[in-house]
């Protein structure tokens, strides 16, 4: 299962990433789909937000031999897994696409080679 950590809340989502997203001038993006409306998800992205990915998946015990480990009912034991991954770098707020079925994908971006170069030559903000 994926979902993404928003301001320490977990929400269920489709994450797709663009090394070099044409339709926002060759940015590097996620875009994060997720079945909360509109409202929340204005309220959860926003230029500069903390986020991160979260991955939780089943995977087979081992013991210290490396075999399997066997549940009472002879199948092989799983426990679960969940790795955190921030996409904080992902930090600038794009577009956010109301679906025909009410999900919401929102886009977030990293600053490019240009803003970045912007940033040291001028300071501050973009």
């Amino acid at each position: 299962m994926t979902e993404v950590k928003v301001a320490g809340h977990l929400y269920p989502a489709t994450i797709a990433g663009k090394v070099s997203d044409r339709e926002w001038g060759g940015r590097e993006s996620k875009s994060i789909t997720m079945v909360e409306d509109y409202a929340t998800v204005e309220g959860l992205f926003h230029d500069g937000v903390a986020w991160s990915i979260v991955e939780t998946s089943s995977v087979p015990v081992f013991d210290e031999s490396g075999n399997a480990v066997l549940d009472e009912s002879g199948k092989p034991a799983f426990q679960k897994v969940t790795a955190e991954y921030d996409n904080s770098h992902f930090s600038i707020l794009g577009d956010i696409t109301i679906h025909q079925d009410g999900s919401c994908t929102v886009k977030m971006g990293k600053e490019t080679d240009v803003e970045k170069l912007l940033i040291l030559l001028y300071g501050g903000d973009k």
